[in-house]
């Protein structure tokens, strides 16, 4: 209560930076049984955010760690998958604080210290143009020994359900105005979304 009431009395512009590298609770069960629903009702949108949530468990999962480990390429300009996401986390920080504002020319500079700035996209975004279940199907046999190891141990069959979905991720966000899809398909990833996160809540750097 004390830290609390503290915090309470700081100049609004410190509160502000401070609750902006708070994390927001993951409500992944909430989230599914959402999807679950709308899935009926709108199944091309339901598709849309489960491959958003599968990327965001796979990140919580340290996929993109197990991405450096393997030595698999990351995107343009960046030296790991590290560097990757501690931009994207910097690139939701900058836009939380571009209230009433123009956010698309906005550009900073990464903490890698390259000296061209980058372009400031939110981390949804970057991650959508990734295709993370791209990346695992293409990525070489070493990821799957990184990720059958500790602190992953994530099972066989999981992993080569990522892998052979890794086509409908991309092809979702390819033609995303002009593709549609089945309720029994969209379901599909569905359950594979609560498998990576079933996965995820198993391990123990979760």
């Amino acid at each position: 209560k004390r830290a609390l009431v503290r915090a309470t009395t700081m100049p609004a512009p410190v509160i502000e930076l401070i609750t902006a590298f708070i994390p927001l609770p993951l409500c992944w069960e909430k989230r599914l049984s959402l999807l679950s629903s709308r899935s009926h009702v709108d199944p091309d949108t339901a598709m849309y955010n489960a491959l958003d949530l599968l990327d965001e468990v796979l990140e919580e999962g340290r996929m993109l760690e197990a991405f450096d480990l393997a030595d698999v390429q990351p995107p343009a300009s960046f030296n790991s998958w590290a560097d990757f996401r501690g931009w994207c986390g910097r690139c939701d920080v900058i836009l939380s604080r571009c209230q009433n504002e123009d956010t698309n020319n906005i550009f900073a500079s990464d903490a890698s210290g390259g000296d061209t700035p980058r372009h400031v996209q939110s981390a949804q975004s970057q991650r959508r143009q990734s295709n993370y279940l791209q990346v695992i199907s293409l990525a070489p046999n070493e990821l799957a020994k990184v990720l059958a190891t500790s602190p992953y141990e994530m099972p066989p069959m999981l992993l080569e359900r990522l892998k052979s979905n890794g086509d409908i991720q991309s092809l979702a966000r390819r033609l995303a105005s002009g593709i549609h899809f089945e309720p029994s398909v969209v379901n599909e990833i569905i359950v594979l979304v609560r498998m990576t996160v079933m996965w995820c809540e198993s391990r123990p750097f979760y």
